[in-house]
């Protein structure tokens, strides 16, 4: 989990982040935002233990701002492809054989008769 949410959470907050904190200051509350830092929090504990990038603060998200641009336009093109239907036309069907007589030259039972 850590390596599909992980990077994005941690995006995420390092965008958002300084919005919360101020937010927190406006309304006096200092619960706004705190689960998301949380899991940001967690996911760098994380990243620090796998010897990944320990910030992920503006200079570094500005840094990576092409590279997951990019990211994000391969996946929405991979989901885009996943969706589309693809039609072609009918293959032909081959007409079914004729039933086989029974060797035995004993007609099989109907039912009905």
């Amino acid at each position: 989990m850590r390596l599909s949410l992980g990077p994005a959470t941690r995006v995420w907050w390092g965008l958002l982040g300084p919005s919360a904190e101020v937010a927190r200051d406006r309304a006096n509350d200092r619960g706004i935002g705190v689960d998301f830092e949380w899991l940001a929090g967690l996911f760098a504990k994380y990243d620090r233990k796998a010897g990944e990038p320990a910030a992920y603060d503006t200079a570094y998200i500005a840094e990576r701002v092409p590279d997951l641009l990019e990211s994000n336009r391969r996946a929405i093109r991979l989901f885009e492809e996943l969706r589309a239907v693809v039609t072609r036309p009918e293959a032909p069907v081959a007409p079914m054989p004729p039933p086989r007589p029974h060797r035995s030259g004993a007609r099989p039972a109907t039912s009905g008769g």
